[in-house]
């Protein structure tokens, strides 16, 4: 039997729902390589002993509590490759769907100073950085959810 209209509709309304949900996750994701690790795009958080890099964390919804960045085991340092936080905001942006509100919070006191280029590094910034290219990353992720 064919399809009826109104489940060709439906099926369009949720395949189009999938690709934007894809598209705000991806996007999300690239906010946050960008910022931590500068892929895919800037020069990422600066690193002297990696604590900068490592508070970063992503909050979905209004909230801006955040837990205190972890501290490295005795003994141990600071990841300075940002890959702990990356696999940290995966998890939470698995999550996102459109429509939410992501948000990526830093809470070092330093922050700030970092991104209004105190850092050779970065003198940039990190998050200014992604905002001037977030209409080539979107229209990228836009691109890659229709194949």
């Amino acid at each position: 039997m064919p399809e009826t209209f109104a489940a060709q509709i439906k099926r369009f309304k949720d395949l189009t729902a999938e690709k934007a949900d894809l598209v705000v996750r991806k996007v999300a994701f690239d906010a946050l390589g960008s910022v931590v690790a500068g892929k895919p795009v800037g020069a990422g958080t600066p690193v002297d002993t990696g604590r900068a890099r490592n508070a970063w964390h992503v909050v979905i919804g209004s909230s801006t509590a955040i837990q205190p960045d972890p501290e490295p085991e005795p003994g141990q340092a600071y990841d300075r490759t940002g890959q702990a936080v990356l696999n940290r905001g995966a998890v939470v942006l698995a999550k996102v769907k459109a429509g939410d509100v992501v948000t990526l919070l830093n809470n070092v006191h330093y922050a700030l100073r970092l991104e209004h280029g105190h850092s050779q590094q970065a003198p940039n910034g990190m998050v200014r950085v992604f905002i001037a290219a977030y209409p080539l990353v979107v229209k990228r992720a836009a691109q890659d959810a229709q194949t």
